[in-house]
């Protein structure tokens, strides 16, 4: 993380990375994923002509200043929230940013998403890639994590995770949930439970601390 530079800055540097190493990642780690064989031939394919367009001398430092305009227009407009992502080839702003510096799509990590805010950078990097922070401003105040623990099924439990928000690793440092509702003044469970599903409940969950 790099706390001088700006939200703006931070991203393009970071996609300008991901560019230099890009990861065609489309499916999961399971070697019994059905469609394990189109996923690994999609990543074979994909290395071969990432490779085939190599990146230019100063292409990156062209792509960094142009991504870092185009994010900095859209906050300028008032926009307080940013996303830029790759399903299997760049968003708009991505891909003008890659034609002002003459790089090939396929340099894009496959499945990766990025969220900006003014003072805080996170992305996903490839298929299923849990989000981790890419640059926060010195002000920034990590808050805990806040997930929920889940059964087997995915129906709700009480605990939620303490540990810092983006956190590595498995969630845990359990600890009781204290948001309740405020249209009904019931817990998230009452909501998104076992219980909760099998019968009459709030449709619209609304926490306060």
């Amino acid at each position: 993380m790099v706390t001088e530079m700006t939200a703006a800055r931070a991203a393009a540097e970071w996609w300008a990375n991901q560019i230099g190493h890009p990861i065609h990642k489309v499916i999961g780690d399971d070697p019994n994923d059905p469609d394990r064989a189109t996923g690994d031939f999609a990543f074979m394919a994909m290395r071969i002509i990432a490779g085939s367009n190599p990146i230019a001398d100063g292409a990156p430092e062209k792509f960094v200043a142009a991504l870092t305009e185009a994010i900095e227009a859209r906050f300028d407009r008032g926009l307080e929230y940013v996303t830029l992502s790759v399903d299997y080839g760049p968003d708009m702003e991505l891909a003008e940013a890659a034609d002002a510096a003459g790089i090939h799509y396929s340099r894009f990590p496959f499945k990766t998403c990025m969220w900006l805010r003014p003072d805080l950078v996170t992305a996903a990097l490839g298929y299923g890639a849990p989000t981790r922070i890419v640059w926060s401003a010195p002000d920034w105040v990590r808050p805990p994590c806040g997930s929920h623990q889940y059964d087997d099924e995915w129906n709700a439990l009480d605990p939620i995770c303490s540990k810092p928000l983006y956190h590595d690793g498995e969630h845990g440092e359990w600890i009781p949930d204290p948001l309740r509702c405020t249209n009904c003044g019931d817990n998230f469970v009452a909501h998104f439970g076992r219980e909760a599903k099998r019968g009459v409940r709030c449709l619209d969950w609304s926490p306060k601390s």
